[in-house]
């Protein structure tokens, strides 16, 4: 209808007309681009307050895994700590034996939280980690998996460690089938035999560093998580969500 008015004024060398006819459709293509524009932006910013819910989820379940873990390995720690004084004469009771048994059944056994990474990893493999407009959140996310990666990787420092404390510890075990109301487990230790072994407080010295690498690792992630935590609930809903 427009195109046939504007052909009709060019005709009629209606210059007026045809400015005019002109700028109607300019201004209709612009509000059209703008509107198109802005339902666009706004089903993206709906799909990134998602995104942030679910890494909301995600870490806090992470904070709970490794807050775990790490209660667990400090627990590990003063066991080991106790029966290293024992060992050297500082200490004259013996820890409890089935505290004992849950650390010297398991040494050399890496221990590491359940964590999942799920939401974070496929916005990288799906290249949309630009979703995300928050720069304190994006930042925060690297962090979190930069230390992450370092420290995976670095267990190949501990894993030669590792694996001689499991073979100059385990050579003292004796597993079994679990018998009712059995409050040591399926482990059993000879304690006699290895107190005597003139390297039982260095193996054990070994089993604390070890543990105190896993426990000093963890806790790290652990601050990370709970700083993101802090940056994801900083900025967030974002306006105009929906949610939907």
């Amino acid at each position: 209808m427009i195109l046939r008015r504007l052909a009709v004024s060019i005709h009629e060398q209606n210059w007026f007309v045809v400015v005019l006819e002109i700028m109607i459709v300019v201004v209709g293509i612009f509000i059209g681009l703008q509107v198109d524009d802005w339902n666009e932006g706004r089903q993206e910013r709906n799909q990134e307050q998602k995104i942030i819910n679910s890494l909301r989820v995600e870490v806090n379940n992470n904070i709970e895994a490794f807050l775990e873990t790490s209660e667990s390995l400090e627990r590990q720690q003063a066991i080991l700590v106790d029966y290293y004084d024992y060992l050297t004469g500082t200490r004259e009771v013996r820890p409890d034996q089935a505290d004992l048994l849950s650390q010297l059944c398991r040494v050399g056994l890496g221990q590491e939280a359940a964590y999942d990474n799920t939401v974070y990893e496929e916005l990288i493999s799906t290249g949309r980690t630009g979703i995300i407009s928050d720069e304190a959140v994006t930042a925060a996310l690297r962090r979190y998996k930069l230390l992450q990666d370092r420290w995976q990787s670095s267990f190949d420092d501990v894993v030669s460690v590792a694996k001689d404390l499991y073979i100059a510890i385990h050579q003292y075990l004796d597993w079994r089938p679990f018998t009712p109301d059995d409050r040591y487990g399926n482990c059993a230790f000879d304690f006699p035999v290895f107190e005597a072994d003139k390297r039982a407080a260095h193996h054990i010295a070994g089993a604390q560093r070890v543990t105190f690498y896993y426990l000093i690792g963890t806790q790290m992630i652990l601050e990370t998580l709970k700083d993101l935590r802090a940056t994801l609930n900083t900025g967030y809903p974002l306006k105009d969500s929906s949610g939907d």
